[in-house]
């Protein structure tokens, strides 16, 4: 077995998440997949030989999301001020779905 992860972009809530999940655990190969909604990421485990990322790029983006299969290096980078990026991707996802939230909850109801 393998393990893998991948961005994906264009979730935006754990129905997303979920939908993103069903359709790679239907790929060939895939044995096991999650999603981390505030990372955007997708980790699967696999098994080689009859696995491919063709096949999962395909699924994810026929579900109305895109995977990033990116290969190579990874670089890692300074950023001043940010401890963590999963703690400041989850604390802008959180502070941008609660201004969504007050923004319809505030917003005045038609009068008849």
């Amino acid at each position: 077995m393998e393990n893998k992860s991948f961005a994906i972009e264009g979730m935006t809530c754990a129905s997303c998440a979920q939908t993103v999940e069903k359709a790679a655990k239907k790929v060939r190969g895939v044995t096991q997949a999650s999603v981390n909604l505030a990372t955007e990421k997708l980790s699967i485990e696999y098994n080689e030989p009859t696995f491919s990322v063709e096949n999962l790029q395909k699924a994810v983006d026929n579900s109305g999301y895109e995977l990033i299969a990116q290969e190579g290096k990874t670089q890692t980078f300074a950023i001043e001020g940010v401890e963590s990026v999963e703690v400041d991707l989850a604390t802008k996802k959180a502070v941008g779905a609660y201004a969504s939230f007050m923004e319809w909850f505030l917003e005045p109801f038609p009068v008849k």
